[in-house]
């Protein structure tokens, strides 16, 4: 069960359609995205219910932004079935990223240009949570994530797909437009 407790997450979730268990709101907020909240709730039958700051503290932690939402967890897809919808041509594959923050905002960056999955190493990767929800400010459920076991392997199934593989790394001496 992940827990968001970003607005921004949130409507993205409730938008996207995404198993939302239930949404607690702080009565301390009144503002148009949580109107926005409360309306997409009571659209899509999804349970809500104003509760003092302290209760959604309590739940959240001291950092939220007056709310807390239970959502199922993510939904991995296989390599073959992201392959057999291929849309834009673009697949990112992660290796070694440990930070969920970071994870959040590659994950967001990658729903803006709409790729058609993203392979993630099981091995040395941050784990898909409540941070990662957050930093890609709710775009997770936009982007097909596949589990990797053998990045080698995928890659080339990749390949074999007809994909070009590119590969970057921060301490890359050429520019990247090079």
């Amino acid at each position: 069960m992940a827990i968001v407790t970003s607005l921004n997450a949130l409507i993205e979730a409730l938008r996207d359609g995404l198993p939302v268990n239930k949404v607690l709101i702080s009565r301390t907020r009144h503002d148009s995205k949580i109107a926005t909240v409360v309306r997409m709730c009571r659209e899509q039958g999804v349970i809500f219910q104003f509760v003092p700051a302290e209760a959604v503290n309590r739940k959240a932690g001291a950092k939220n932004q007056g709310v807390c939402a239970e959502i199922a967890p993510v939904g991995f897809f296989s390599l073959e079935s992201v392959l057999a919808e291929v849309k834009t041509g673009l697949v990112v594959i992660l290796d070694g990223i440990e930070d969920t923050g970071n994870l959040g905002a590659i994950i967001r960056s990658a729903a803006a240009v709409e790729v058609d999955g993203m392979l993630i190493s099981i091995r040395n990767s941050a784990p898909v949570n409540e941070t990662v929800w957050k930093t890609s400010a709710g775009t997770l459920g936009k982007v097909r994530l596949v589990q990797s076991r053998n990045l080698t392997m995928d890659i080339e199934k990749i390949k074999k797909a007809g994909f070009w593989v590119v590969a970057t790394d921060q301490r890359a001496k050429m520019n990247f437009y090079d």
